[in-house]
């Protein structure tokens, strides 16, 4: 049986997808620096996960950025508002946006550093 990705992997997300176009829209609602982070930033589909999965796979991406490097977290968990902002401040993290819909989330965080 073929290997499958890890459960772990962080997305790469084609702007075709749905949540590619739910990224860009949130891109058109920053500031010039933010968009650039945003630009770089890795992709956790979190989407269908309920809470703790969406903190705990954020927490293990997180781990792996460089300091500053940003993630995007696309959750469709209500929780995910609370945890995901606690995150940030109980790890260290920046919240650098949050833009939350009826289904999905998303959520900037910029690795500490």
């Amino acid at each position: 049986m073929a290997a499958g990705p890890s459960q772990d992997a962080v997305a790469t997300v084609a702007p075709e997808d749905d949540l590619g176009a739910a990224v860009a829209d949130l891109a058109a609602s920053l500031d010039a620096a933010a968009r650039a982070a945003l630009d770089a930033a890795a992709i956790l589909d979190a989407r269908g996960l309920t809470c703790p999965l969406p903190v705990l796979k954020a927490r293990r991406a997180l781990a792996r950025l460089d300091a500053g490097a940003a993630l995007v977290v696309a959750a469709t968990d209500p929780m995910a508002a609370i945890d995901l902002p606690h995150l940030c401040t109980t790890d260290g993290h920046r919240l650098v946006a949050m833009q939350r819909g009826e289904r999905l989330s998303l959520y900037v965080i910029a690795a500490r550093g």
